[in-house]
């Protein structure tokens, strides 16, 4: 081998796409099986998040392990169970229609008080999905100390729609990365925070 190559470091670049993070983990297993070692892990939506297990220590029969264990209801939860609007009372489908008159009204009074336009303050994970628990399953498995402890090398990539004159596509470094980061790159704008 020559010695241009072996200085290169190995990357792994891991994409978005909530199942394909299983799939992740299946290809990481074979590099290792075949003695390939990435140094540098890049990844965006559920690619960041394998990333930032693989880089914090996490064996791969742990990620995996995330995987086989993952219900609906470890990333979100609804906030508002639909069903109760299919009654013959009236009550439950008036609360959600003054609710969500209310939340509309205060996105129109900040969109005119902001001078901003009303979908890029609308919220909906507010009000439609609690995502509370994607990032009770990060803080669990991305240990942030050990992963900026570590040799290997971290990016992983995220969109910021807030404020609108910024530039929207942003990448974060191993030393910046914070539970916040993660559930940022995992993102389903006007769903997901």
């Amino acid at each position: 081998m020559s010695a241009d190559r072996k200085k290169r470091k190995v990357a792994v670049m891991l994409s978005g796409g909530g199942a394909k993070g299983a799939y992740e983990v299946g290809a990481l297993k074979a590099l290792r099986k075949h003695k390939v070692e990435p140094e540098i892990y890049c990844g965006t939506s559920v690619g960041s998040f394998n990333c930032a297990m693989a880089v914090s220590g996490r064996m791969l029969e742990e990620m995996e392990d995330v995987w086989v264990s993952l219900t609906h209801s470890r990333v979100f939860k609804l906030r508002f169970d639909f069903k109760q609007l299919l009654t013959f009372d009236p009550r439950p489908p008036l609360r959600f229609a003054l609710e969500s008159a209310k939340i509309l009204g205060g996105i129109l009074n900040d969109s005119i008080r902001t001078g901003m336009s009303w979908w890029q303050l609308i919220d909906l994970d507010s009000i439609l999905v609690d995502t509370s628990p994607l990032a009770d399953l990060i803080r669990k498995n991305v240990v942030l100390d050990a992963l900026q402890r570590n040799d290997k090398e971290i990016c992983i990539a995220l969109t910021r729609l807030k404020p609108v004159d910024s530039d929207p596509l942003v990448f974060v470094r191993k030393k910046q990365i914070s539970h916040d980061h993660i559930p940022a790159s995992c993102s389903l704008p006007l769903i997901f925070p």
